[in-house]
């Protein structure tokens, strides 16, 4: 078995912004949020605001090929999960409903448009062995991050959103804000992603802020893709 770790030699964008006072020109790198999938026996990398995707025949070597312009390319957090013949993709898109796509073509396309019913943050995408469908999102302090089974034709929701992580600072001490965790702010919660493993589910998450040295991953076990969930004893896991 082979484990890949960053750095990953890859080539990306940068962000140029105007300081606001005037003095100087902020610069940033934009590759962030990557969603990894294994695709025809390729490896593919998409992340945000990027414009494009990578390919790897041994995640070692990459190259970056221009996506459809078609797409939200300049939407957050762009989740790709492969179901069936299929590769969907969805990005984030705060307080405005965010579509999905689908094709079985990454870099040729075409990507049929499914609308969507609601917006979102950090979407992940998960098919479960059985076929159905479930999607989980968010990205906030004050909001938990939500779960719930979509229809596979029209994406749309089947039942009510249910509420599975909210941050604790208090009761998990690694959810603490700050550098060091020396802060007191509520934690923000994102980054949600399903594994499925010897027929547990494994809810992923990251915490407490980007900005800050103790930026991690936590993950909750449950026996069905919408919990109820309890969190594992090996957290943070990275």
């Amino acid at each position: 078995m082979n484990y890949f770790c960053n750095p990953v030699n890859i080539n990306y964008r940068y962000q140029f912004n105007e300081d606001p006072n005037k003095l100087k020109m902020q610069i940033c790198r934009e590759a962030a949020d990557p969603s990894m999938i294994y695709f025809q026996g390729k490896y593919y990398i998409f992340a945000s605001m990027t414009l494009s995707v990578w390919v790897s025949e041994d995640m070692t070597n990459w190259e970056s090929f221009r996506l459809p312009e078609n797409l939200p390319l300049y939407d957050y957090a762009p989740d790709v999960s492969v179901i069936g013949e299929y590769v969907y993709f969805s990005a984030s898109k705060r307080r405005e409903i965010c579509n999905y796509y689908r094709t079985k073509d990454i870099l040729n396309g075409p990507y049929e448009e499914i609308p969507g019913s609601f917006d979102f943050w950090d979407p992940n995408l998960f098919c479960d062995d059985d076929g159905r469908v479930y999607f989980y999102w968010g990205c906030s302090n004050t909001t938990p991050i939500l779960g719930v089974e979509l229809n596979r034709e029209t994406m749309c929701p089947l039942g009510e959103r249910i509420a599975l992580i909210d941050g604790d600072a208090w009761s998990k001490g690694y959810e603490r804000v700050g550098e060091n965790h020396s802060g007191s702010d509520r934690p923000y919660i994102e980054g949600a992603w399903m594994n499925k493993y010897q027929g547990r589910y494994y809810l992923q998450y990251a915490c407490s802020g980007t900005q800050y040295n103790i930026y991690s991953d936590g993950v909750y076990i449950g026996d069905s893709p919408l919990g109820p969930f309890r969190l594992a004893d090996n957290n943070p896991y990275s």
